[in-house]
């Protein structure tokens, strides 16, 4: 495994495919295990931590990301998984909150999402999309007029930052331009393979491949148009239940500190991992 060229391509692109990162034992068992789970309706919150699998897994990733960063990462308590979910999350976003911009630097990655999957996603749907380079990006919301109609109300957290005299590390102007959606990519994972990305990355759930151009990755409201009744038939699925499972690393950091707080807040991290 050559770190450097993953950390460049983490870097370029804020996200990375890991292939093969779980092994067939762990595929198994732990997709097992999670449908049977889905059935209790049991709370699915710091479920990393309810198998000696799902412990070593964390583990594992935690000695990985720290070995690729250089830096000492940690649980941030937020880890889940989803059951035959194949509509959530169909929007473009991202995923950091609570962001402090009085120490914000772009190069630095403070929180880290992790994603496992179990089933084909190469030649299936289903899978996650990004956008390349979006993390490196602060005006993403193009699609929010309210930003046009009034724009200084509006502003970007980091030219509001900017503007009271605050240092933002490795920023340049550029980093104000919108994201292209019509760059997009559907990373090729399969069963046992991660993903993972910087929580600065715009991304979506559940990408749409079809026949004839599996391949293409469309835009998400040409997705939509396949959807219907009547072009659905092109959409490419796996005879298989979607099982995903994710959980979040962090830095000993404010910015970390602000995310748990913010996720505990809307019971995405049990409350024992707030810092007292």
């Amino acid at each position: 495994m050559n770190l450097d060229k993953i950390k460049k391509n983490f870097d370029d692109c804020g996200y990375v495919t890991i292939k093969n990162f779980l092994n067939d034992q762990e595929i198994n068992k732990l997709r097992s295990f999670m449908i049977e789970y889905e059935q209790t309706k049991n709370d699915k919150n710091d479920f990393i931590l309810k198998t000696e699998m799902g412990k070593e897994i964390l583990k594992r990733t935690i000695n990985f990301t720290n070995m690729l960063f250089k830096k000492k990462y940690h649980y941030t308590g937020e880890s889940s998984f989803s059951y035959d979910d194949i509509n959530s999350a169909r929007v473009w976003h991202r995923d950091s909150k609570a962001t402090n911009f009085a120490n914000l630097d772009y190069k630095q990655n403070d929180i880290l999402r992790f994603m496992f999957y179990f089933q084909d996603h190469e030649a299936y749907s289903y899978g996650t999309k990004y956008i390349p380079g979006s993390n490196k990006r602060s005006l993403y919301r193009f699609w929010n007029y309210k930003f046009y109609l009034n724009p200084l109300r509006h502003l970007p957290g980091e030219v509001k930052a900017m503007l009271k005299g605050v240092k933002i590390n490795n920023f340049k102007l550029r980093n104000l331009l919108p994201v292209n959606i019509f760059n997009s990519h559907n990373p090729k994972v399969k069963a046992g393979d991660m993903n993972f990305w910087s929580l600065r990355t715009v991304h979506a759930g559940n990408f749409i491949r079809i026949k004839f151009f599996k391949n293409l990755s469309f835009p998400i409201f040409i997705e939509e148009i396949i959807k219907l009744p009547f072009l659905n038939k092109l959409i490419l699925k796996e005879n298989k239940k979607r099982v995903v499972m994710g959980f979040s690393l962090g830095l000993n950091n404010l910015q970390t500190k602000n995310y748990i707080k913010q996720r505990i807040s809307v019971n995405a991290i049990p409350s024992k991992y707030e810092e007292k």
